[in-house]
């Protein structure tokens, strides 16, 4: 009896030391399986990670990209135009249009500066300004009408500087001309110019403020005065005065839309909250014997945002035929 007792106390043993391994292997199993769970739920995390912060990356850059990229990268957009009422002798004239300036929204010293520096390398013989200087958002300082006269003066013409006036400009009218008449730029406004630069025939340069304003007459800008048959230019503000008059300019400048602030796919024209726009958005359209021209501008209103619309003025060269 004591010999099978002895026998049974070594099975058990052994028994037990089997186990102890059989658990001992299981530990680790499970230890194991939990440090792959771990792995796994780390490189999970890490991958939702990474796509938050991308996700990140992409807003925190489309918003900086159309509130300061865009709205500051300034361009130039050259036409070249050809009319047989166009005098021979002034081929190659060289006009630069820009409009809505809108100091103090997106354009400050810095782009004035810039736009200053784009437009005289362009060597132009006349400059038009269409209106919309200053934003209404903000306070007007001695300090900034200064600055904006500066940067004005500083822009180059080899005949003449003209302007008219926008909308917004109304609010502070007397400042707004005190800038530009001090910067060189002459009032256009319901007084035709003649221009004929060694030409024995003219061009005729008309000018219209903002058709919002009681002291905007269109008739008065065209009253016959002047015989013969000239080629016409007309700047304006806002593009819904080219529905009036496209039969009596040859050539039409006007702003005022910001060239729709916004473009998608599926939004041709922009997004546009304004109005007095018509039937012309950006770009340049054709009418009979009429080229109509809509900046896209410099500056930005409301909005203070630019997507697939590059502020930009225009660079017109005249040829005859």
């Amino acid at each position: 009896m004591a010999v099978e007792k002895k026998i049974k106390t070594r099975e058990s043993s052994k028994d037990i030391e089997k186990r102890s391994k059989e658990l001992e292997e299981k530990l680790k199993k499970d230890i194991k399986d939990d440090n792959d769970k771990i792995v796994r739920t780390k490189k999970k995390l890490s991958k939702k990670a990474k796509v938050l912060l991308t996700i990140l990356f992409i807003i925190i850059f489309f918003v900086v990209y159309i509130t300061n990229i865009e709205p500051k990268n300034i361009t130039s957009i050259e036409y070249a135009i050809t009319n047989e009422l166009i005098p021979k002798e002034l081929n190659g004239l060289k006009i630069v249009y820009f409009s809505d300036l809108y100091y103090g929204n997106t354009i400050t010293d810095k782009e004035l500066e810039n736009l200053t520096n784009r437009i005289n390398e362009v060597k132009p013989d006349i400059v038009l300004f269409g209106g919309d200087l200053i934003s209404n958002d903000i306070k007007i300082t001695e300090e900034i009408k200064e600055s904006i006269k500066n940067n004005l003066s500083k822009i180059n013409s080899n005949l003449k500087k003209y302007y008219v006036l926008g909308d917004i400009d109304y609010k502070n009218k007397d400042i707004v001309e005190d800038i530009l008449t001090t910067s060189g730029f002459k009032n256009l406004t319901q007084n035709r110019k003649i221009f004929y630069n060694n030409s024995k025939t003219p061009i005729l340069l008309t000018g219209i403020n903002s058709i919002t304003k009681e002291d905007t007459n269109i008739e008065d800008a065209f009253k016959k005065d002047i015989e013969g048959n000239y080629y016409q230019i007309l700047v304006a503000h806002e593009p819904i005065i080219a529905n009036k008059v496209f039969t009596k300019s040859n050539l039409i400048l006007v702003g005022h839309t910001l060239g729709g602030t916004i473009k998608l796919p599926f939004i041709n024209n922009g997004i546009i909250n304004k109005d007095n726009v018509g039937s012309y958005i950006n770009g340049k359209y054709e009418e009979s014997n009429t080229s109509i021209y809509v900046s896209n501008g410099i500056g930005t209103d409301s909005l203070k945002v630019r997507l697939f619309n590059t502020p930009s003025f225009e660079v017109l060269r005249l040829y005859n035929n």
